[in-house]
């Protein structure tokens, strides 16, 4: 059992205030401007999701300016589990705000972009933009290290089978079932794959993935020598999703992001002393190091 803080830690969060901006385009589209970078995770998916839904909006009504540092707002580094539940919150309130704007200076219409058209037209140039407002009852003391370090928590489990060959002391993992609670699921699919891809990595850091220096100097900097698993070592990954929405995220989600690395390490080196018996204190658990780890529980 395990779980993760979502968002910067302590006043991470209320010192970026992440503002994101939602302006109306000539042609009667919302283009939404975030530092927010898309590096697999999803969020180019997951964004236009929230902004058409938040303003009850047709999905091609909404486009999403590339995260050029020189054109968007500075709304904080793509990390800390907090593109979904942080930016993604934002950028439902910029985009339904300034579609109550539309709305309020034309009045309601059978189709959004023909009133946000005409509207640009008669006004000129109109944008929103929101930042961030931490919950009141979340409050951290920088100086002592107390109080909420994260708004919400998001929580999982894992249970991870393993196969020991006696005589090679090599572990082979079989089955993950892995129980994630992440408040509101936003893309079933991506969210399933955060956590595919999280759990893998935890594997990869339990049984193979080890920084190796010598007098300062790393041994292996380079993937043809820092080892890590690859789809051939991935064993069956059966993921379970549980939703209890939280208040403060879009729609009730919180982040994932980071949660899923968090129990699979762990998770390995109990089923490895359950299966051989032998103490598993550090990772990774290699061969070499089991077979150690067992001469030295025979000596005592």
């Amino acid at each position: 059992l395990y779980f993760h803080g979502a968002g910067f830690t302590g006043n991470g969060e209320r010192k970026m205030k992440s503002p994101v901006t939602a302006r109306l385009l000539e042609d009667g589209r919302i283009e939404v401007l975030t530092a927010m970078t898309d590096m697999g995770q999803g969020c180019a998916a997951v964004f236009p999701q929230i902004a058409a839904a938040a303003g009850g909006l047709e999905p091609d009504d909404v486009v999403f300016a590339e995260p050029d540092t020189s054109e968007v707002p500075d709304s904080g580094p793509t990390v800390a589990s907090r593109t979904t539940m942080i930016v993604g919150g934002l950028i439902a309130d910029a985009v339904s705000e300034l579609k109550d704007k539309v709305l309020a200076g034309h009045g309601p219409v059978e189709r959004f972009r023909d009133a946000a058209r005409a509207f640009r037209a008669a006004s000129g140039p109109v944008e929103v933009t929101v930042r961030y407002q931490p919950p009141e009852d979340q409050a951290f003391d920088d100086s002592t290290y107390r109080g909420a370090a994260y708004p919400t928590y998001a929580w999982g489990a894992d249970v991870v089978e393993v196969e020991v060959d006696p005589d090679t002391l090599a572990v082979r993992p079989v089955q993950v079932t892995a129980v994630c609670e992440v408040g509101r699921v936003i893309h079933k699919t991506l969210c399933a794959g955060q956590i595919e891809g999280g759990t893998l990595q935890a594997l990869g850091w339990a049984l193979m993935e080890e920084v190796k220096l010598q007098d300062g100097r790393y041994l292996n900097d380079r993937l043809a020598t820092y080892i890590i698993p690859t789809a051939k070592d991935s064993p069956r990954i059966d993921v379970h999703l549980l939703e209890q929405p939280w208040e403060g995220g879009p729609f009730g989600a919180k982040g994932v992001g980071e949660l899923p690395m968090d129990g699979g390490a762990p998770a390995a080196a109990q089923a490895i002393e359950n299966a051989t018996g032998i103490p598993v204190d550090e990772i990774p658990a290699t061969p070499e190091r089991l077979l150690r780890w067992a001469g030295e529980r025979r000596e005592r």
